[in-house]
Protein backbone atom coordinates (compact mmCIF):
# COMPACT_ATOMS: atom_id res chain seq x y z
CA UNK A 1 0.00 0.00 0.00
CA UNK A 2 2.41 2.37 1.14
CA UNK A 3 4.62 2.17 -2.74
CA UNK A 4 1.31 2.27 -4.70
CA UNK A 5 -1.88 3.57 -2.69
CA UNK A 6 -0.27 5.49 -0.46
CA UNK A 7 2.41 6.72 -3.34
CA UNK A 8 -0.91 8.35 -4.41
CA UNK A 9 -0.44 12.37 -4.17
CA UNK A 10 -4.30 13.47 -4.54
CA UNK A 11 -5.16 10.27 -2.31
CA UNK A 12 -2.59 11.32 0.78
CA UNK A 13 -3.51 15.15 0.49
CA UNK A 14 -7.21 14.34 0.86
CA UNK A 15 -7.00 11.60 3.76
CA UNK A 16 -5.02 14.30 5.53
CA UNK A 17 -7.48 17.08 5.53
CA UNK A 18 -10.37 13.93 6.11
CA UNK A 19 -8.80 11.72 8.87
CA UNK A 20 -6.62 11.45 12.01
CA UNK A 21 -4.23 8.86 10.24
CA UNK A 22 -2.31 6.33 12.94
CA UNK A 23 -0.02 4.11 11.51
CA UNK A 24 0.56 0.74 13.54
CA UNK A 25 3.45 -1.71 12.94
CA UNK A 26 1.82 -4.94 14.24
CA UNK A 27 4.91 -6.71 14.66
CA UNK A 28 6.30 -7.79 18.37
CA UNK A 29 8.17 -4.55 19.66
CA UNK A 30 11.57 -6.07 20.32
CA UNK A 31 11.42 -7.20 17.15
CA UNK A 32 13.51 -5.27 13.91
CA UNK A 33 12.32 -3.52 11.18
CA UNK A 34 13.41 -4.69 7.86
CA UNK A 35 14.85 -2.52 5.15
CA UNK A 36 13.22 -2.47 2.18
CA UNK A 37 14.04 -5.81 0.17
CA UNK A 38 15.60 -7.78 3.21
CA UNK A 39 11.84 -10.23 4.08
CA UNK A 40 10.36 -9.81 -0.29
CA UNK A 41 11.93 -8.45 -2.86
CA UNK A 42 11.66 -4.61 -4.29
CA UNK A 43 9.47 -4.86 -6.73
CA UNK A 44 8.52 -2.07 -9.08
CA UNK A 45 5.11 0.11 -9.40
CA UNK A 46 3.70 -1.69 -12.53
CA UNK A 47 4.22 -5.07 -10.42
CA UNK A 48 2.76 -4.00 -7.83
CA UNK A 49 -0.02 -1.98 -9.41
CA UNK A 50 -0.66 -5.64 -11.20
CA UNK A 51 -1.08 -7.20 -7.49
CA UNK A 52 -4.86 -8.59 -6.67
CA UNK A 53 -6.95 -6.19 -5.15
CA UNK A 54 -7.17 -7.54 -1.46
CA UNK A 55 -3.99 -9.04 -1.77
CA UNK A 56 -1.51 -9.27 1.32
CA UNK A 57 -5.12 -10.30 3.65
CA UNK A 58 -4.62 -10.20 7.40
CA UNK A 59 -0.93 -8.94 6.93
CA UNK A 60 -2.49 -5.50 6.74
CA UNK A 61 -5.98 -3.83 8.00
CA UNK A 62 -7.01 -0.04 7.80
CA UNK A 63 -9.76 -0.12 10.39
CA UNK A 64 -11.82 3.24 10.47
CA UNK A 65 -12.91 4.10 14.13
CA UNK A 66 -15.15 6.73 16.08
CA UNK A 67 -13.99 9.77 17.90
CA UNK A 68 -14.51 7.63 20.87
CA UNK A 69 -12.37 5.02 19.60
CA UNK A 70 -14.97 2.05 18.53
CA UNK A 71 -15.10 0.66 15.44
CA UNK A 72 -16.86 1.88 12.42
CA UNK A 73 -15.17 0.34 9.09
CA UNK A 74 -12.00 -1.86 7.90
CA UNK A 75 -10.76 -3.53 5.42
CA UNK A 76 -7.83 -6.11 4.82
CA UNK A 77 -5.06 -6.58 2.18
CA UNK A 78 -3.90 -3.97 -0.30
CA UNK A 79 -6.25 -1.71 -2.45
CA UNK A 80 -5.40 -0.15 -5.35
CA UNK A 81 -5.80 3.88 -4.37
CA UNK A 82 -9.23 4.33 -6.38
CA UNK A 83 -11.43 1.64 -4.60
CA UNK A 84 -9.73 2.74 -1.27
CA UNK A 85 -10.83 6.29 -1.84
CA UNK A 86 -14.55 4.37 -1.94
CA UNK A 87 -13.35 2.61 1.23
CA UNK A 88 -12.42 5.78 2.86
CA UNK A 89 -16.00 7.62 1.68
CA UNK A 90 -18.05 5.06 2.56
CA UNK A 91 -16.49 4.91 6.56
CA UNK A 92 -17.48 8.71 6.36
CA UNK A 93 -20.94 8.37 4.95
CA UNK A 94 -20.89 5.92 8.23
CA UNK A 95 -19.18 8.56 10.77
CA UNK A 96 -22.27 11.13 9.37
CA UNK A 97 -24.48 8.07 10.72
CA UNK A 98 -24.44 9.37 14.94
CA UNK A 99 -26.59 6.41 15.98
CA UNK A 100 -23.82 3.38 16.00
CA UNK A 101 -27.21 0.78 15.23
CA UNK A 102 -28.05 2.84 12.56
CA UNK A 103 -24.34 3.04 10.74
CA UNK A 104 -23.82 -0.49 11.17
CA UNK A 105 -27.49 -1.19 9.83
CA UNK A 106 -26.20 1.19 6.86
CA UNK A 107 -22.92 -0.61 6.38
CA UNK A 108 -24.40 -4.00 6.05
CA UNK A 109 -27.07 -2.91 3.54
CA UNK A 110 -23.89 -1.25 1.92
CA UNK A 111 -22.01 -4.36 2.10
CA UNK A 112 -24.98 -6.34 0.40
CA UNK A 113 -24.93 -3.97 -2.41
CA UNK A 114 -21.19 -5.08 -2.88
CA UNK A 115 -22.48 -8.74 -3.40
CA UNK A 116 -25.56 -7.56 -5.54
CA UNK A 117 -23.06 -5.14 -7.80
CA UNK A 118 -20.76 -8.47 -8.20
CA UNK A 119 -23.80 -10.31 -9.14
CA UNK A 120 -24.90 -8.27 -11.50
CA UNK A 121 -21.74 -7.95 -13.30
CA UNK A 122 -21.86 -11.70 -13.16
CA UNK A 123 -25.06 -12.03 -14.47
CA UNK A 124 -24.66 -9.63 -17.05
CA UNK A 125 -21.41 -10.47 -18.95
CA UNK A 126 -21.23 -13.91 -18.45
CA UNK A 127 -17.79 -14.15 -21.01
CA UNK A 128 -15.86 -12.08 -18.74
CA UNK A 129 -15.80 -14.49 -16.47
CA UNK A 130 -14.43 -17.31 -18.88
CA UNK A 131 -11.22 -15.75 -18.88
CA UNK A 132 -8.23 -15.62 -16.30
CA UNK A 133 -9.14 -12.68 -13.60
CA UNK A 134 -6.40 -10.62 -14.51
CA UNK A 135 -7.46 -10.34 -18.09
CA UNK A 136 -11.04 -9.45 -17.61
CA UNK A 137 -11.50 -5.85 -15.58
CA UNK A 138 -15.02 -6.86 -14.97
CA UNK A 139 -14.22 -10.03 -13.15
CA UNK A 140 -11.52 -8.31 -11.33
CA UNK A 141 -14.00 -5.69 -9.99
CA UNK A 142 -16.74 -8.96 -9.14
CA UNK A 143 -13.73 -10.26 -7.29
CA UNK A 144 -12.78 -6.99 -4.98
CA UNK A 145 -16.38 -6.46 -4.55
CA UNK A 146 -16.82 -9.47 -2.89
CA UNK A 147 -13.87 -9.69 -1.34
CA UNK A 148 -14.34 -6.10 0.18
CA UNK A 149 -17.90 -6.91 1.94
CA UNK A 150 -16.41 -10.44 3.29
CA UNK A 151 -13.64 -9.04 4.29
CA UNK A 152 -15.57 -5.84 6.11
CA UNK A 153 -18.04 -8.55 7.82
CA UNK A 154 -15.44 -10.39 8.90
CA UNK A 155 -13.34 -7.65 10.31
CA UNK A 156 -17.20 -6.47 12.25
CA UNK A 157 -17.20 -9.32 14.03
CA UNK A 158 -13.81 -9.58 14.88
CA UNK A 159 -13.91 -6.56 16.27
CA UNK A 160 -17.40 -6.25 17.89
CA UNK A 161 -16.84 -3.83 20.88
CA UNK A 162 -13.42 -3.64 20.74
CA UNK A 163 -12.03 -0.10 21.06
CA UNK A 164 -8.72 0.83 18.82
CA UNK A 165 -6.31 0.37 21.94
CA UNK A 166 -7.68 -3.51 21.82
CA UNK A 167 -8.06 -3.35 18.12
CA UNK A 168 -4.69 -2.65 17.64
CA UNK A 169 -3.28 -5.09 20.73
CA UNK A 170 -5.20 -8.09 18.72
CA UNK A 171 -3.71 -7.48 15.68
CA UNK A 172 -0.40 -7.41 17.48
CA UNK A 173 -0.96 -10.49 19.06
CA UNK A 174 -2.10 -12.78 16.14
CA UNK A 175 0.88 -11.84 14.09
CA UNK A 176 3.73 -12.32 16.92
CA UNK A 177 4.00 -15.38 15.91
CA UNK A 178 4.55 -14.74 12.26
CA UNK A 179 8.21 -15.09 10.77
CA UNK A 180 8.81 -13.53 7.48
CA UNK A 181 11.69 -14.90 5.61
Amino acid sequence: MRTVTFADPDLIEWMNGAFVLLWSDARPIDEQVAEPGEIQPVYTPEELAAYPDGGGGRNLRTVFVRPDGSYLHGLHGWWPAALFREECDRALRLLAIPEPGDAEARQLADLDGLDAEAARLRRDQPAEFRKPVGQSPVARRAAALELLAREARTLREETRGSTLETMLESFREENSGREFK
